[in-house]
Formats: C-alpha cells, sequence, structure tokens
C-alpha cells in the first residue's frame, strides 16, 4: 500500500490532467463551432443556457429518442405490473411479466418483431432438445447470420415506417440471441435424466421476454435469473421505495452528465473531422480520446442503470454497473469490469470449448468480439461477440 502523500499526489496529477484535457477540446469546439454547425447540424438545446450539441453519437441519440417516445412507458408499466404481482401472485410473477413482456415487445416491435423473437426462440428451444453443445452453438450463429442476409433485411424493413424502428428490432434480436443462447447451453449441461422443470418452453419465454434487458441488456444468465426468481417466492422483496429514490437520483446525475458533455465537447463531431484532427494540439488529441471513453462509461450507466433499477425493484440482482476507466489501467481490466454479464456470460460458455479441445474457436469468437470493440463494427458493446461479423452495423452517419 502506497503512503497516503503519494497517492494522493497521484489522484491530484490525475484530477490535473483530465481536468487540462478536457478544456482544451472545449475550447476547440468552441473555436469551430460554426464550421462543424455546418457539417453535423449541431442541435440547439435549451437545457444548458443555450448551448448546442454534438448529435452524432449515434447509440446516445438513438436510445434518448426511443426513450423518450416509448421505451419510458413501457418500463413504467413493467414496474407497475411488477408491483401488482408482488401484492396479489408472487408464485405466479415470473408469468405475469412475460406475459406483459410479450406485450410491451409488440408495442415496441409490431407483431411482426414480436413474432420473429418467438420463431428464433422456438427454434433454438427445439434443438436445444438435442442436447448437443454443437447443435445449439450452430442454431444460434445460424440465427443471427440470418440479420445480415439482404433479402431478410429488406423484408424487415418493410414492416417499419422508419429505419429507426428496424434497428430496434436488429438490436433487440442480436440481445435476445445471447439469452436463448444462455438457455440451449445449460439444458445441454443438465444431466439427461433430470428433466428439471425449469428447462421448460414456458420458463425460456419467461426469461427471453423479462423486458428490462429485452432490447439493450445487461445479460443475465438463465441459472441466476431462474436462482433469483425463486427465491422471490420464498421472501418478499426489498422495500421498494428507497430503492426507487436513490436509482432515479442517480441516473438523472449520469443523464445531465452525459448531456453536459455532449453539450460542452464535440468530441464525436470532431473526431469525425480528419482536418480537424490534424489542426489540433497534443493536448487536445489526448483530451479527445480521454473525452470519448469516459463519455461511453457515463452514456453505459445510463443505458445499463435504467434496467438495473427495474430488476432492483423486481427483487432481482443486476450485474455491476460499468467500472469507471479512468481507474483501470489495462485491457484486460475494461473486459472484466465494464460489462460484467457479457464477461460472465463468455467466460462460462467458452471455456468448455477450450476443454473440449477447440481452443481455435474459442479464441476466434473472443477476438471476434474484441474486433467489433476495437473496429466500431456495431453499436452495442453487448452485441459484438454476434454482430460484428453476423449482426447489424452501424447505419451510416
Amino acid at each position: 500500500m502506497l503512503p497516503w502523500w503519494e497517492l494522493s499526489f497521484y489522484l491530484l496529477a490525475s484530477v490535473g490532467f483530465h481536468v487540462y484535457s478536457f478544456y482544451e477540446v472545449y475550447k476547440v469546439s468552441r473555436e469551430h463551432e460554426e464550421e462543424l454547425d455546418r457539417e453535423f447540424d449541431l442541435e440547439t438545446s435549451t437545457l444548458f443556457g443555450g448551448l448546442k450539441k454534438d448529435p452524432t453519437d449515434f447509440e446516445w441519440s438513438f436510445w434518448m429518442e426511443w426513450g423518450k417516445e416509448r421505451l419510458v412507458w413501457l418500463f413504467l408499466g413493467h414496474m407497475s405490473v411488477s408491483q401488482v404481482a408482488n401484492l396479489l401472485s408472487r408464485k405466479h410473477k415470473p408469468w405475469i411479466l412475460a406475459v406483459y413482456g410479450m406485450w410491451a415487445c409488440r408495442c415496441a416491435l409490431g407483431t411482426q418483431g414480436t413474432a420473429m423473437v418467438l420463431i428464433h426462440t422456438t427454434i433454438a428451444f427445439c434443438v436445444a432438445q438435442f442436447r448437443s453443445q454443437s447443435l445449439s452453438w450452430l442454431c444460434s450463429l445460424s440465427l443471427l447470420s440470418t440479420l445480415r442476409l439482404q433479402d431478410v433485411e429488406e423484408v424487415k424493413r418493410g414492416w417499419y415506417k422508419t429505419e429507426t424502428e428496424y434497428y430496434l428490432l436488429q438490436f433487440t434480436l442480436t440481445v435476445r440471441c445471447l439469452y436463448y443462447t444462455s438457455f440451449s447451453l445449460e439444458l445441454c449441461w443438465e444431466p439427461p435424466p433430470a428433466q428439471r422443470p425449469f428447462y421448460s418452453l414456458p420458463w425460456m419465454l419467461a426469461y427471453v421476454f423479462y423486458y428490462p434487458v429485452f432490447h439493450n441488456g445487461p445479460v443475465l444468465s438463465f441459472p441466476e435469473f431462474i436462482a433469483q426468481m425463486q427465491q422471490q417466492e420464498q421472501s418478499p422483496p426489498k422495500t421498494s421505495l428507497p430503492i426507487l429514490v436513490l436509482g432515479l437520483g442517480r441516473l438523472l446525475f449520469y443523464w445531465w452528465l452525459a448531456e453536459l458533455m455532449v453539450h460542452l465537447m464535440y468530441m464525436h463531431a470532431i473526431y469525425s473531422t480528419a482536418s480537424l484532427l490534424r489542426a489540433v494540439s497534443s493536448w487536445a488529441l489526448g483530451g479527445l480520446a480521454l473525452a470519448q471513453v469516459l463519455f461511453f462509461y457515463v452514456k453505459y450507466l445510463v443505458l445499463f442503470g435504467v434496467p438495473a433499477l427495474l430488476m432492483r425493484l423486481d427483487g432481482l440482482t443486476p450485474p455491476p454497473l460499468p467500472r469507471c476507466v479512468s481507474t483501470m489501467f489495462s485491457f484486460t481490466g475494461m473486459w472484466r469490469h465494464f460489462d460484467v454479464g457479457l464477461h460472465d456470460f463468455l467466460v462460462r460458455c467458452l471455456i468448455p470449448l477450450s476443454c473440449w479441445g477447440l481452443e481455435f474457436m474459442a479464441q476466434g469468437l473472443t477476438i471476434t468480439w474484441q474486433a467489433g470493440e476495437l473496429l466500431g463494427t456495431c453499436t452495442s458493446p453487448r452485441a459484438g461477440p454476434s454482430m460484428a461479423c453476423w449482426g447489424p452495423s452501424s447505419p451510416p452517419r
């Protein structure tokens, strides 16, 4: 353990570096505001005294638009239904939430989109009955590959009036793939004589259609979901009001901080302008990189924080929220602590491949995920292992 004075020195130096590098990015943003406004059409906002906002981060704009338009009401509906189920019929709560999840899915994705999720889930369940891990992997990857078939894409685009509705379906199908893959592999690992009632189609539907994590995660493995739902039947959940007040306070602060960053620093617009990148100082370049990763961190405190709060209100324990990237010194640490649910899923599913002597396949899937993260081939890190090769790529800016 380092002495307190040395820790204080390092902390002061780190804070000073952050503040000064952010100030350099802020200066560049103000100096080139008109140029960036002409090229990227910066949004005028009244949130911070008329400062313009950088709208070029697709993922943040996409989920904020959907949140305000529809998802916030569907999440509020889930919270209400869950609390009523706690009071009236805790034993049937998983089925009540599953029915609500299907209804909410229809409200967000339409009848055709809901049918696609049901078809993928049913096919994965049928293949899992063979209790072959190879077949389950092949089924999941085959279903995932259909997201990039041009003819299928054209059909799905025809279901919706806007591109954002189509992308919501694509993101949902990709994240649902992780869930039905988790169920299928757990069934394969279950000893054949023990046909436990949890490995049935109703429980699979309750798991896949659990709405707080339906569109964007985080990932919760099937055994964790079952264990926590069972615990619900035996003991009442904790008082919801303190959890709700504290969770909402944190979410509002994280959202305000993310919005403040895109109002003060046009980091994504600058990053997309090669001439500016060549002209700015080294401090500004360093601040730009730091602002990008810290905005990514704050963004996922919001995107993961909303479903995590709903899960706590349901009496479940969500995966830990992302850890601040400024406190980590290696990519390994970021891989383990940023998206804990996805990390646990891949470790649990890929380590058995190495045990069977399929190290090449396990390493390939891991590298695929990392490539999806580093090359930006997808907009959602949980979707990285799948979307990087087969899933939907980000729309052009």
